[in-house]
């Protein structure tokens, strides 16, 4: 096996982007980052405005078997892959000097680069955020509820802001973008959708393009809204719109711990992929 370091987001994709897309649904965060970077016009406009991605693959004779990229100041997106290939992408960035934040990943590569980099690091890794990876090729019918699906407007987004910051502390992640920054460019775009029914009640987010799919992420209905059917008929609604578009399927993730999403999503159609961690990092140096 070699690893190969890619300084071009295209060079990447060319090579590794058709051992990913076997496994799009598991693969749509990392998939969609690298896409938006090779789509733009140099790596400079990586995510995060600083330094450029650092973009890695191993092949086994001549084959790629895993990968991992890394837009700073965020954290590394791995792939799947033999233990013995992640363990080469924790030591090539041991040797890099890397401090990393954290690591996203398929569960058993997610172990496996952890274990190895408390090895090789001073950093150690807190209790994990286990998701899960859904994909929907067609949409069922859900129990209709009142309101109807627009596009989210910037007379919204104060409102909205505040929902994403609730959002994301209700499952623990920082936010990547600063919330009002996020929902400006999402409703300048288009990507943000809402749930009316009289006034604002629900909210889903679209974004991370692949060649066949699109991920559907920050759904939220503020507490005093919930168990009345607008996340639910959101989702579906935002599926069906984004399958008509000519997108092939959607993708979401979900908490492990939240069993209510889960059902939510099983219901519109979503079915199960496989599970990833989300692992933090502890500042201590390398």
């Amino acid at each position: 096996m070699r690893l190969e370091q890619y300084q071009r987001p295209y060079e990447f994709l060319s090579v590794a982007g058709p051992f990913l897309e076997e496994n799009e649904a598991e693969n749509s965060i990392l998939l969609g980052v690298i896409g938006g970077l090779a789509r733009a016009t140099a790596p400079s406009l990586a995510r995060g405005g600083g330094d450029a991605p650092l973009l890695c693959a191993v092949q086994d004779a001549g084959h790629v078997v895993a990968a991992a990229i890394r837009t700073p100041p965020y954290k590394l997106l791995l792939s799947r892959g033999p233990a013995i290939a992640i363990a080469m992408i924790a030591d090539w960035l041991a040797r890099g000097r890397q401090l990393l934040p954290g690591v996203v990943g398929p569960f058993e590569s997610a172990q496996v680069f952890v274990t190895a980099w408390s090895r090789l690091s001073r950093q150690r890794a807190a209790a994990p955020r286990y998701i899960r990876a859904h994909r929907l090729d067609r949409v069922r019918d859900v129990p209709p509820v009142p309101g109807t699906m627009s596009p989210a407007a910037m007379a919204d987004a104060e409102l909205l802001s505040r929902w994403v910051a609730a959002f994301h502390a209700e499952i623990h992640e920082p936010a990547v973008t600063d919330p009002p920054v996020m929902v400006a460019d999402a409703i300048a775009r288009q990507r943000l959708f809402v749930w009316r029914d009289a006034e604002l009640v629900s909210m889903a987010a679209w974004t991370a393009p692949t060649n066949h799919g699109v991920r559907i992420h920050s759904v939220y209905t503020p507490p005093a809204m919930r168990r009345r059917g607008y996340a639910t008929a959101l989702v579906a609604a935002l599926s069906r719109s984004l399958l008509k578009s000519g997108r092939r399927s959607c993708f979401l993730y979900s908490d492990l711990v939240n069993p209510t999403s889960n059902d939510i999503y099983a219901r519109i159609g979503y079915e199960p992929v496989s599970d990833l961690a989300h692992y933090t990092f502890t500042a201590e140096g390398l």
